[in-house]
């Protein structure tokens, strides 16, 4: 099994504030004190979420992945994915907090990306929260003060740590859906 160090709780609980941030426009917070699932959920663009309570299980025909808090969820490109939100069995809760990637930080990156692409990697991708702690404090803190430009260029910034991971297929550009290939 993997080995993992604990999160830091500080960075829990600050990110956890996003629940209740008014400013906080463009994200979804998800909360649930029942298990819950959902098959074949469509996920239209790149994302990422935040475990903060309880335990997430996610597989795509590709790849099956459960996240614990502290965990960072990332999905890279366009997908269908079965999901299971599970609480926590001691608060009873599940929270998770949903960001998209917005095209704005998607083009910013690709923009200002000039090194080799990296590889394409899954759509499907678990990551330390840790590791960007200083990023996600920088946008948490933009998006309190309703600064949305510093806000996007911490999610920028994000989607180029992502890419030096290997999730290069952020910074392809999207493949267009159905309904925009019939128009």
């Amino acid at each position: 099994a993997l080995m993992r160090t604990p999160p830091d709780p500080h960075l829990l609980a600050e990110m956890a504030t996003l629940a209740d941030c008014q400013r906080a426009e463009g994200y979804a917070c998800i909360t649930a004190r029942r298990e819950h699932g959902a098959s074949s959920v469509e996920i239209p663009q790149p994302q990422f979420a935040i475990l903060l309570q309880g335990r997430k299980q996610v597989s795509t025909a590709q790849q099956s992945l459960t996240f614990v808090p502290g965990d960072l969820f990332l999905i890279t490109q366009r997908c269908r994915i079965d999901v299971v939100n599970i609480p926590d069995p001691a608060s009873g809760l599940y929270l998770s907090a949903i960001v998209p990637l917005c095209s704005e930080a998607l083009s910013a990156a690709r923009t200002l990306g000039n090194e080799p692409l990296p590889a394409a990697g899954p759509a499907l991708a678990q990551l330390p929260l840790d590791a960007h702690a200083d990023t996600l404090r920088a946008w948490r803190a933009a998006l309190a003060r309703g600064h949305y430009t510093e806000a996007r260029l911490a999610l920028a910034s994000l989607v180029v740590a992502f890419c030096r991971r290997g999730h290069g297929s952020l910074l392809l550009a999207p493949e267009p859906s159905l309904g925009e290939r019939l128009r």
